[in-house]
């Protein structure tokens, strides 16, 4: 900090000085207004409540494959399907046994097949391969999420929508996961269009959050 002294540039030091810590002043106050900025915008976005049926009737982008699905999308499904294959085996996420169940399991079981591709439509094997778990139906942008519908094998087919909040290259919310009732083969999903008769004939079930999976007890 500048200090007055003798002579006749003293008042001239003494302004100067004040006008350093003013500006010292201004620019944290600005950068403090950013933070709060940026903190209030993260909060109201992770609070947003995102409309589903909205979305669905949206000029939608579609893609057919899910290697062009963005990445943190599709980790946002392989994330949930691994921690569903733990909890099958009785095994909380990320434990030794969980991860060797993963291994001898995973190229079927947390994969996914593009559509019109083979999957494993039932619990037991028909074909004697190993094919993924789950066939994608089709994927699309909308402008605050991507929607992902894909159809999973077992006992009884099941069709779920995935809403992945996405913006700026990232996801930026928790997703939701949706049922979607198909009594005929009329009414399973396949098309942007059989998706958004689905929603207008309210076929998509209660949206739930689904909690983090631990040991079944």
């Amino acid at each position: 900090m500048m200090v007055a002294g003798p002579g006749p540039y003293g008042k001239c030091r003494v302004k100067e000085a004040a006008s350093a810590r003013t500006l010292i002043w201004r620019r944290s106050m600005a950068a403090a207004g950013c933070v709060s900025l940026l903190a209030a915008i993260a909060h109201g976005q992770a609070r947003e409540s995102l409309d589903t049926a909205a979305l669905v009737a949206e000029k939608l982008t579609e893609v057919r494959q899910w290697s062009m699905i963005p990445g943190p999308v599709r980790d946002v499904l392989v994330s949930r399907w691994k921690d569903e294959l733990c909890s099958s085996h009785q095994r909380p996420p990320g434990s030794i046994g969980c991860w060797w169940a993963g291994m001898t399991a995973a190229a079927w079981e947390i994969s996914i097949a593009d559509p019109k591709e083979p999957y494993q439509q039932y619990d037991f094997n028909v074909t004697g391969k190993r094919l993924p778990f789950r066939r994608l139906a089709l994927a699309a942008k909308a402008s605050k999420a991507w929607l992902v519908c894909y159809e999973q094998g077992g006992f009884v087919g099941s069709l779920h929508l995935v809403v992945v909040p996405f913006r700026y290259a990232s996801v930026w919310g928790e997703p939701v996961w949706i049922g979607i009732r198909a009594s005929s083969d009329a009414q399973w999903v396949t098309d942007l269009p059989s998706l958004r008769a689905a929603s207008r004939e309210h076929r998509l079930l209660r949206e739930y959050r689904l909690p983090p999976l631990g040991p079944e007890e």
